[in-house]
């Protein structure tokens, strides 16, 4: 007696069994030919196997099954790239608050689809006694004047203290992000108080998160 396959349901007679073309070959190739590589379509299958990959052409996003349910995943070509800025001109701020110098350094990206990124600021600065100086950066919506989404602070900056020259970095995620959409991020700095920062060098990097749980 034929049995059927434990994946796709084809058809697989026994050696005793007469082989019926229609069933036992055509209705197999036509299950293989529409099994092979990622279908398309606007809703989910109702019954899949367990690794059974779909396209969901409304929400534009790929999905494998893995029991019991679907799970989304991203393909390489969708992946955003990671970009990086650097700029060597010297800037003085006398500002207490963080503002962008000039020429402003920033990268404009387009989220990824885990929402998160890792941003990396970078550079050299130094301070007049007694104030200290801080570069950090902050990440707005679409462009310079968008929403802010992180604000600058001294949680994520690097700094210096007094008259010391220091060269520092400082790496931290920003999540909740929406994938596709597109953000602005630019480097800031500012002085503690009656003083004045100078800034020698500043970079800056956004890389995608590609898989965040937060």
């Amino acid at each position: 007696m034929a049995t059927s396959t434990t994946r796709l349901s084809l058809r697989k007679p026994e050696p005793t069994d007469t082989v019926n073309v229609t069933t036992d070959i055509g209705g197999n190739m036509d299950v293989i030919d529409r099994e092979i590589g990622m279908e398309v379509r606007s809703d989910f299958p109702v019954s899949p196997y367990n690794g059974k990959i779909v396209y969901r052409s409304d929400l534009g996003k790929s999905y494998v099954y893995q029991t019991p349910s679907w799970r989304e995943f991203v393909l390489v070509e969708n992946i955003m790239s990671p970009q990086q800025v650097s700029n060597t001109t010297q800037v003085q701020t006398t500002s207490t608050t963080f503002v962008a110098g000039s020429p402003v350094v920033s990268i404009t990206f387009n989220a990824p689809a885990s929402g998160a990124v890792y941003v990396t600021v970078g550079g050299a600065c130094e301070a007049t006694a007694p104030v200290s100086a801080a570069v950090t950066y902050e990440m707005r919506e679409t462009n310079a004047n968008g929403t802010i989404v992180q604000a600058a602070n001294d949680e994520r900056s690097f700094g210096v203290q007094d008259q010391f020259w220091v060269r520092g970095c400082n790496r931290s995620i920003v999540s909740g992000l929406t994938p596709g959409q597109q953000y602005f991020v630019r480097t800031m700095h500012r002085v503690s108080g009656s003083g004045t920062a100078t800034i020698f060098a500043r970079s800056l990097m956004v890389e995608p998160v590609l898989n965040w749980s937060p």
